[in-house]
């Protein structure tokens, strides 16, 4: 469910977003892989409400007479709750602390619990962070997607080792130098990204959350062999280049890493990783502003993003190493200006922002106030996994509250090569949701009726019955579906909602057998969001409706 008030297409409609309660309870469970301890949050209450229903603010309204125990209003990185400016992820938290803790007291004494759709969370959740591994990649999608299809092993001298020294991830690619014939061995070792679409998501439904709305960090993780490194006859030797390439295969940066780019102020270098370097006057850096990735990496049509055969993308990072000493390289980390700044930097005004929200949504109930948001794809969770863990550990009690997501499948799936063909499984969701973020509450719906005309994709069009509307397709109208008579409606219908999910693109069948299972192998509270919709946009591929919007 996308946020009404910064939806960047043309579209007419009204939105009905119910919740309704969870499926199953979660078990307490220790996530050693994440080393995240993660536990079952206490929820005694059924959910019913709509989102943003806290934009009218009348509490008669929500909680007398619609029966709503939930509170909820979109906010945006520059306007919190009521709108108010004043309110935003960069302001001084005595700013606006004193409205936060009223609103949400006025709500507990209409018994409302508080979603909290906060700025901080919106900045937070807009970091992204991919890690491509250096050493050859195997396993099955999604397990392998993030490495290189082209990973050179050659004889001893390149080779997919194991290094514990210097805090490595484990396996990393060790290049060994010739010291009698030094540069002979010189080569790529890695090229082709398996998933290469990080930067070219240009549009998305908060502008924050696009790659273009912030600068993105490439930094290769390598360590080099520190007395070669120390030798000062070396310190213009190139060690490696890294080479980045954008959506059409054009050469954006073509960088070479030298032996003075590991030491600080040219000082002394002791063999450690590193993946920010020291770049001295005259020399380029890996930086990618805003300006380089709508130039080079987002395509010209949004649509290309999802359409793997069709329109392929050739970006890429690749690696050459330069032969002159031995080398290491762990990964390839891609992260933007909020993953950068919260999961790397770990700066303290955001750590401080999130736990002064944290102590104000505490209740002391075993009714959370939620922290909430939507809206992601794979590269969101290392900054996701980290803010709920945030958020549990410095609850009162601990692992009193935590981070609920809205899950758009679909959007969850897009960095995936060729995801139409392998679409996450229910137990792939739970090692990434459950198992690696330690979360606990999602919601989740979709849209079951499409708003195609038949001359853009016969298979995919809608219905209405006449007895509805006596009107035909006709877009600029907001009427996304063909008129039938009521017993062929009946039939269209019923066939839709209970198609083969393994057969064609009948998502509604497919998401709700996936959501079902993950609820009962992960415990995880699946909230149904049932909604109404009506969305033309034809660049980005996207035409749906609703019947109750006719």
């Amino acid at each position: 469910m996308k946020k009404l008030v910064y939806k960047l297409a043309v579209f007419s409609g009204c939105v009905a977003l119910l919740l309704v309660s969870y499926f199953s309870q979660p078990s307490a469970e220790i996530n050693n892989r994440a080393n995240i301890v993660t536990a079952t949050v206490p929820d005694t209450q059924f959910q019913i409400g709509a989102f943003n229903c806290g934009n009218f603010s009348l509490y008669n309204y929500i909680h007398d007479s619609l029966g709503f125990n939930i509170w909820h209003q979109y906010t945006s990185l520059d306007t919190g709750w009521n709108h108010d400016g004043r309110d935003n992820y960069l302001a001084p938290i005595t700013q606006y602390e004193d409205s936060v803790i009223s609103r949400v007291g006025n709500n507990d004494n209409h018994n409302l619990r508080t979603y909290f759709d906060r700025p901080i969370v919106e900045y937070i959740v807009a970091g992204q962070r991919t890690d491509y591994q250096c050493e050859t990649a195997s396993g099955p999608v999604p397990y392998c997607y993030w490495g290189y299809n082209h990973s050179l092993n050659y004889d001893t001298i390149i080779v997919d080792d194991t290094d514990i020294r210097y805090g490595a991830d484990g396996k990393v690619k060790h290049c060994k130098s010739d010291i009698n014939h030094l540069g002979t061995n010189a080569c790529w070792i890695d090229s082709g990204l398996i998933a290469n679409r990080n930067l070219s998501l240009g549009r998305a439904a908060n502008y924050w959350n696009a790659d273009n709305s912030w600068k993105w960090y490439v930094m290769p993780r390598i360590r080099i062999d520190s007395a070669y490194a120390a030798d000062l006859n070396h310190l213009n030797d190139t060690v490696c280049r890294i080479k980045i390439t954008g959506w059409n295969g054009n050469v954006v940066k073509d960088i070479g890493i030298l032996v003075e780019n590991f030491k600080y102020n040219l000082g002394d270098y002791h063999g450690n990783y590193l993946d920010t370097f020291y770049y001295y006057y005259g020399q380029d850096n890996l930086f990618l502003d805003i300006a380089t990735i709508n130039a080079n990496f987002v395509p010209d049509s949004m649509s290309w993003t999802y359409d793997w055969s069709g329109h392929p993308c050739k970006m890429d990072i690749k690696i050459y190493w330069a032969g002159k000493c031995d080398a290491w390289f762990d990964r390839v980390r891609l992260e933007n200006v909020p993953a950068h700044r919260f999961l790397t930097l770990k700066e303290s005004w955001i750590t401080d922002k999130v736990n002064a929200e944290i102590g104000w949504a505490n209740n002391n109930k075993q009714i959370p106030n939620y922290f909430y948001f939507e809206e992601c794809q794979l590269s969101h969770f290392p900054c996701i996994a980290a803010l709920n863990k945030q958020i549990m550990d410095n609850s009162s009690p601990a692992n009193s509250n935590g981070l609920m997501i809205w899950l758009n499948y679909l959007q969850l799936n897009e960095q995936l090569p060729n995801f139409w063909g392998h679409l996450l499984t229910a137990e792939q969701l739970k090692t990434i949701l459950f198992d690696s973020c330690g979360l606990r509450t999602m919601v989740t719906g979709w849209y079951p009726f499409e708003g195609w005309a038949k001359a853009q994709l016969l298979s995919r069009i809608s219905y209405h019955p006449t007895t509805l509307l006596n009107y035909d397709y006709d877009s600029l109208n907001g009427i996304l579906s063909y008129k039938t008579d009521s017993i062929s409606y009946d039939s269209w219908l019923q066939n839709l909602l209970d198609a083969d999910p393994s057969q064609g693109y009948y998502f509604y069948s497919k998401i709700n057998i996936v959501m079902d299972s993950l609820s009962k192998i992960s415990s995880m509270r699946v909230i149904y969001c049932p909604q109404a919709h009506l969305w033309y946009w034809p660049s980005s591929g996207t035409m749906q409706k609703e019947p109750s919007t006719d």
